[in-house]
């Protein structure tokens, strides 16, 4: 996250991004809400590009779940990923596994 942080790495992300972040760190981290805000709100700065996604898109990315059979949001991920020719950085075993087809995964 350093290199985020610090503007050497553009952070490409999905409009769902925030959310998944945020719950995230409610759920399992237990952190209050304002601390997530200010969190979220620094991981959204630039250089983090947030690509919305709308129909076509959704398509896209529904087709990568078949072909990839991740998760909704894990494919999603990866059709970001693939789409931007950008490496998709992730520490599930899934989707480093079945992603991979699709895009460069890296380990965190």
């Amino acid at each position: 996250m350093d290199s985020i942080f610090t503007g050497r790495d553009e952070l490409v992300v999905p409009a769902l991004f925030p959310i998944e972040v945020t719950s995230a760190l409610a759920r399992r981290a237990g952190w209050p809400q304002p601390q997530i805000a200010k969190y979220v709100a620094r991981l959204l700065a630039p250089p983090t590009r947030v690509v919305a996604i709308g129909v076509k898109r959704a398509r896209a990315a529904a087709q990568m779940a078949a072909v990839t059979r991740l998760r909704a949001a894990d494919a999603l991920y990866v059709w970001l990923a693939s789409r931007e020719g950008v490496p998709l950085v992730s520490s599930d075993v899934e989707i480093r596994q079945r992603g991979a087809a699709a895009c460069q995964v890296e380990v965190p």
